[in-house]
């Protein structure tokens, strides 16, 4: 006797690829046909999973977008959440989310199972990508899902429940190795050899004062806007108006110049 089909369960049956597919009826097109969602998984308990979280997500009134991929809604995201960090910490997201994008970026959002995060942990891990760069990727994904949640996308986040990379010896953190640094010597020998350009002397002031990169372009920006005020202060009403500087920058007539 064929067993009786669970609530949202739909129709199951297996490929001749060997893999399986899952399909259920979810109302009626414009046309008058019937509407055919479709799951495709590499095992029965994956389909019949997919199917049973777009009924729960359907019941619990989620706004399901099959047209909304990981990737548009992780760029969406990553816009948002320019205003929330420090610009040098945005710009270091910008690697990770490239990892995310390249190996999931096509799913569908409202599609992603915390077995397709576990997936991407273990391609991850197989590519040696270092255990810090794995849990930098598995914290933007519980972020970025966060946010879907928030905005009735997905009924819950699966990267909260997918697994914890460990270490090899099953510890939750990478050896620390002492870092490597020049002593004084090394840093005269290095500062004296360095060419007499932008990146020589940017890396001189590096070396003298510990800024990093992006504190540094931080300051030399900083720098650039003030030597433009200078130079327009030292045109007339007329001059910057012609040139439209008037319009962008206001600078004051009598504002004093840099010595």
């Amino acid at each position: 006797m064929a067993r009786k089909r669970s609530h949202g369960e739909g129709s199951v049956w297996k490929l001749k690829n060997g893999m399986w597919r899952g399909q259920l009826m979810d109302g009626y097109t414009d046309g008058g046909k019937k509407n055919i969602i479709s799951f495709s998984g590499e095992t029965r308990g994956e389909v019949l999973e997919k199917l049973r979280d777009y009924q729960n997500k359907k019941d619990a009134h989620i706004r399901v977008d099959k047209k909304l991929t990981l990737s548009n809604w992780a760029d969406l995201w990553y816009c948002d959440y320019k205003s929330q960090v420090q610009a040098s910490t945005y710009s270091g997201y910008q690697y990770t989310l490239k990892i995310i994008k390249e190996q999931m970026g096509t799913q569908t959002l409202c599609e992603v199972l915390p077995i397709d995060i576990n997936r991407f942990m273990d391609f991850l891990v197989t590519s040696n990508y270092s255990l810090s760069q794995i849990r930098k990727c598995r914290t933007m994904l519980i972020q970025i899902f966060d946010a879907a949640d928030a905005n009735g996308l997905v009924a819950g986040n699966p990267a909260r429940k997918a697994k914890i990379i460990r270490d090899k010896d099953g510890t939750l953190s990478e050896p620390r190795y002492e870092k490597d640094a020049f002593d004084d010597e090394e840093v005269e020998l290095l500062k004296k050899n360095l060419p007499h350009n932008l990146t020589g002397y940017s890396i001189r002031v590096m070396l003298d004062s510990g800024l990093r990169v992006q504190e540094l372009l931080a300051v030399m920006l900083a720098m650039d806007v003030q030597k433009l005020s200078a130079d327009l202060a030292q045109l007339g009403n007329s001059q910057r108006a012609a040139i439209g500087a008037a319009d962008v920058l206001a600078v004051p007539a009598d504002l004093p110049l840099q010595q």
